[in-house]
């Protein structure tokens, strides 16, 4: 292989790990909502009209339709009393809304919201990634 066919090879290894290591989970979903937010809303709109647990592809998918919220489930980590669950989430109201459409207050900033279950460590965060949709991300 010639010297620069080699360094080209080289350059796209290197930019292909550091975009790997910058686009974190969380901003991979973000811009997969981004791009697919027709069928994602076209789902979660129907998915209103049901309750309990779906399926979206290879993601978990749970139907609040009292609280007007459709959580897409996108992964976690930990073990009981220390659990993540990270995913996204469709608002019929374009309203923050705590992990599984709970009566938690939310404290708003911006697009940013966050949540703490009293006298407990549990809370959860979510941001908005564009109108109705929501990241979240919710510590147990």
């Amino acid at each position: 292989m010639k010297p620069h066919k080699k360094r080209c090879w080289i350059i796209a290894a290197v930019t292909a790990l550091l975009l790997t290591f910058l686009l974190t989970g969380d901003t991979r979903t973000r811009l997969y909502v981004r791009s697919h937010i027709q069928g994602l809303e076209d789902f979660a709109v129907s998915a209103l009209e049901k309750r309990g647990p779906l399926q979206y592809g290879a993601w978990d998918v749970f139907s609040y339709p009292e609280g007007g919220m459709v959580e897409f489930y996108t992964g976690g980590y930990g073990l009981v009393p220390s659990t993540v669950y990270k995913g996204f989430y469709y608002s019929a109201a374009d309203a923050h809304t705590p992990f599984q459409a709970t009566e938690q207050p939310m404290e708003v900033t911006g697009d940013t919201a966050r949540w703490q279950q009293p006298e407990s460590d549990n809370w959860g965060t979510s941001r908005r990634i564009a109108p109705h949709w929501f990241w979240y991300e919710a510590h147990f």
